[in-house]
């Protein structure tokens, strides 16, 4: 991972912004383990799946060009305790912890900026900003999912009101802080045109906001910012007769203050404050009749395919104990009339959902080994069969998913199915007892 091209002092921009974005990357990235042999031991992050983080030095001469896979049984991608006591003792448990790919796949980076490892652009942004952004920004109290992410209306319109609490949007005081030639008075009333300004001080917003037919009267008098008025008005509910029950409005009047701002400045067109909140409220209304559209079609669904006569079902379910980060792994392998059972007790188990990638892991590999050609993989884990099917697990169960999505090509078909808890109530019960005993069992049909 290590690349070296220094930032010039004569460079273009567009050079400068992707080596920015290179060093941004190398600062967030971190190894996901598979087979370790990608990995230097020391010098590269691979003992956290959530942080940065690698083992500290300095080694001995002798150890110093160690690699992940020489912490592992020849041959094999199990750890060899014996050696991992030798090298890094201080770190047995953490490692440990961490679980590899038994089909010994290459090693992966991930980004550390989400929970699937994924790189982002808004994760991206989130982490450049957090780097550099003043004690006083960090600290700031709008609760984005609240009042911007949540919000019932069009996805442009989130971001919109995104961009003005962010204070990202064009308005004259912004134009000349950035060294821009502009005016940046508010061609309305004159005075000096601020994010705050244009959307809850200028008498034009005002005016839109007092005619809106919230049910809470929305007074800005006395409010100096918008973030604190947003507060209280995003999420404002409707008086009839306007026909909106299920959209927030307030974010489609912000909208419509910025396009007659636009529209003023661009093409000189002058609007009435009554005119654009009228225009506001009819765009809600027809984004709400669009989605009342979209989700009497989503509701109609084919019934649920069963499986093929021929196929065998699987079903896992594990149960863990957080003191002694133990699980018990419970499968069941149902042939038409004929069913198995297995448990199996796993150690350094660290996290519930580990423990139910490792049983369906098992699952599928005695499926396998008992040269069964069409499957239907079951759990009642919704986390754990959408990492599967859609390819995007957690950093954490890396290494278990790919093996099961390794193992799945030896099928003629397989499918992973959620099913609720209810259903799976018989290899839960294995998982439990498999925990509570402490042995593994294979119980005959």
């Amino acid at each position: 991972m290590e690349t070296s091209c220094p930032v010039q002092i004569r460079v273009s921009h567009g050079w400068r912004g992707i080596l920015v974005g290179r060093d941004l990357i190398k600062r967030n990235a971190g190894w996901l383990i598979r087979n370790g042999e990608s990995i230097q031991l020391w010098d590269d992050p691979w003992l956290s799946t959530t942080e940065r983080e690698g083992p500290n030095g300095p080694p001995s001469e002798l150890l110093a060009n160690l690699r992940v896979a020489d912490l592992m049984i020849p041959g094999t991608t199990e750890w060899d305790v014996e050696i991992i006591r030798q090298v890094c003792p201080i770190y047995e448990t953490q490692i440990l912890r961490l679980r590899p790919s038994l089909t010994g796949a290459p090693d992966r980076l991930c980004w550390m900026g989400t929970k699937t490892g994924e790189y982002t652009t808004r994760s991206g942004y989130i982490s450049a900003v957090s780097e550099h952004a003043p004690a006083e920004e960090l600290q700031r109290s709008t609760n984005w999912n609240q009042h911007v992410w949540s919000l019932k209306t069009a996805p442009k319109i989130k971001m919109f009101v995104w961009k003005a609490l962010k204070r990202a949007l064009p308005v004259g005081t912004r134009l000349v802080d950035r060294h821009i030639t502009a005016d940046p008075s508010c061609k309305r009333c004159g005075n000096r045109e601020s994010i705050d300004h244009l959307f809850i001080h200028c008498q034009f917003a005002q005016q839109m906001w007092q005619a809106a037919p919230f049910v809470v009267d929305c007074d800005s008098s006395g409010l100096l910012d918008l973030d604190d008025y947003w507060s209280g008005v995003a999420k404002q509910l409707c008086l009839p007769p306007p026909g909106i029950s299920n959209t927030h409005l307030a974010p489609w009047i912000l909208w419509e203050i910025w396009k007659a701002r636009n529209k003023l400045v661009f093409v000189n067109f002058i609007s009435t404050p009554m005119e654009s909140l009228s225009i506001a409220i009819s765009a809600a209304r027809e984004w709400e009749l669009g989605q009342t559209s979209t989700t009497s079609l989503k509701s109609t669904k084919p019934p649920a395919t069963p499986p093929a006569s021929d196929s065998t079902i699987l079903r896992t379910d594990a149960a863990w104990r957080v003191d002694s980060v133990t699980a018990g792994l419970g499968w069941i392998i149902s042939i038409q009339e004929d069913t198995l059972q297995f448990t199996q007790l796993v150690l350094q188990v660290h996290s519930p959902l580990m423990g139910e990638a490792l049983a369906m892991r098992a699952g599928i590999e005695k499926c396998k080994e008992l040269g069964f050609q069409n499957i239907r993989c079951e759990s009642d884990s919704k986390l754990l069969i959408n990492s599967i099917n859609h390819g995007n697990s957690l950093p954490e169960l890396y290494g278990v998913v790919v093996d099961i999505l390794c193992t799945a090509t030896f099928f003629n078909s397989v499918s992973f199915i959620w099913i609720s808890r209810d259903k799976n109530m018989a290899a839960d019960l294995l998982a439990k007892q498999c925990l509570s005993v402490g042995v593994e069992v294979l119980i005959p049909p």
